[in-house]
């Protein structure tokens, strides 16, 4: 079995060099100071501008290892007001160094680089020096990145459930689906896992302890997302093959914590895939939006509900409406409603109350408004003239 060793001092001094050579072409006036994993320097420390401020050893160590932890760089500053960022330097998984920057305050490079802005930019091409060398894993750094901001988000979710509660698992799952579902085919990775992040602390909430009632919901949940994965222009075989392996590795889950990190994990995957694939014609997304109105129509349906769940921004969906079918998408949802209400004006004895609530009105009063300017005539008017008696 292959044991980690440590770096030699004098190995960590050479990749430094060339570290500090590729990063002061745009940062001549930001100082570079080398460490070891324990924070000791490598080589002369004196001349770093925060070694008369106290800072040492310590903390410079505490700055790569939060640096390895969140997976990027680390942000701080000492007494004198200095900026400090620091990034990790790894041999496979292992910590074995770091480079810790400073600024000097009141440098050549001026107020713009005095800022937290420019010093985060600063920050993060450091990190990219250090990766492209190859002298940091990247797999890795992203991997804590990832966890880090699941771990945020879901402070957030567990925040927000406070307005959010569930009082069952099938009231978190109808509510959550349609989000779900609309930042799976908008390809939106960023609104995926807020959904997700609501789901998992949703289940949880609900008091349930059951291991397999919990895994009965999260595969739910996956036929669902791989179906709209498909819908959103995946490829079916792969996406099957996923499927397939997820419902393996599901039943081998043994509990909620790797349930969690199991479902993560698939919904990255997925949406991995996803970014490969092109994305479908704006005409598809329009007849999948059309077709959802119709089976929706007696809802409370808005525009940027229906181009949420397709995949399209509010503005685009207007604009084909308006090339294809030459309408907009409220004249479109009362086309569908009142033709729905025009069968029930002659074929059913239901009042006009019940008919507009049916269809998806608010209101009666606005239902008749709306059923005159379309039709030029109110649905009494038009229940009598084609053989119904008002009610």
């Amino acid at each position: 079995m292959e044991t980690w060793s440590p770096i030699s001092p004098a190995r960590l001094a050479t990749e430094f060099a060339a570290i500090a050579r590729a990063y002061r072409r745009n940062h001549p006036n930001v100082a570079l100071l080398l460490v070891d994993r324990y924070g000791n320097p490598v080589g002369n420390a004196e001349q770093f501008p925060c070694a008369p401020c106290g800072v040492g050893v310590a903390r410079w160590r505490q700055l790569v290892e939060e640096s390895l932890r969140w997976g990027e760089p680390y942000l701080d500053t000492c007494p004198e007001g200095h900026y400090l960022w620091a990034v990790p330097l790894t041999n496979n998984s292992e910590l074995c160094g770091g480079v810790v920057a400073a600024f000097r305050r009141g440098g050549s490079q001026g107020t713009a680089q005095d800022s937290v802005r420019a010093v985060r930019a600063a920050a993060h091409e450091l990190l990219e020096v250090v990766t492209s060398g190859n002298l940091a894993n990247a797999a890795l750094l992203r991997q804590n990145r990832q966890t880090a901001a699941f771990e945020a988000s879901k402070a957030v979710a567990i925040h927000g459930l406070k307005e959010r509660m569930y009082t069952s698992v099938r009231e978190m799952y109808l509510r959550e689906e349609a989000p779900l579902l609309a930042a799976i085919r908008a390809r939106d990775r960023r609104a995926a896992r807020e959904v997700l992040n609501r789901i998992l602390v949703g289940v949880y909430a609900v008091g349930t302890q059951d291991l397999e009632l919990l895994k009965a919901v999260v595969l739910e949940f996956i036929v669902v997302i791989y179906r709209a994965a498909v819908e959103a222009g995946g490829d079916p075989v792969e996406m099957l093959g996923l499927n397939y392996q997820s419902y393996l590795s599901l039943f081998r889950t043994e509990d909620e914590e790797h349930l969690a990190h199991w479902l993560v994990e698939h919904l990255e995957r997925l949406m991995d895939c996803l970014e490969l694939e092109p994305k479908r014609p704006p005409e598809a997304r329009l007849q999948e939006a059309v077709r959802y109105m119709r089976e929706h129509f007696d809802e409370d349906l808005g525009r940027d509900q229906v181009a949420a769940l397709v995949g399209l921004s509010p503005s685009h969906f207007s604009r084909l409406l308006r090339e294809h079918l030459d309408t907009t998408f409220r004249d479109l949802l009362n086309d569908m409603r009142l033709s729905r209400a025009c069968e029930l004006l002659t074929r059913s004895e239901m009042g006009l109350a019940q008919i507009a609530q049916e269809v998806g009105f608010a209101d009666q009063s606005y239902f008749t408004k709306v059923f005159h300017k379309r039709l030029g005539a109110t649905p009494k008017e038009y229940r009598i003239s084609h053989g119904r008696r008002s009610l």
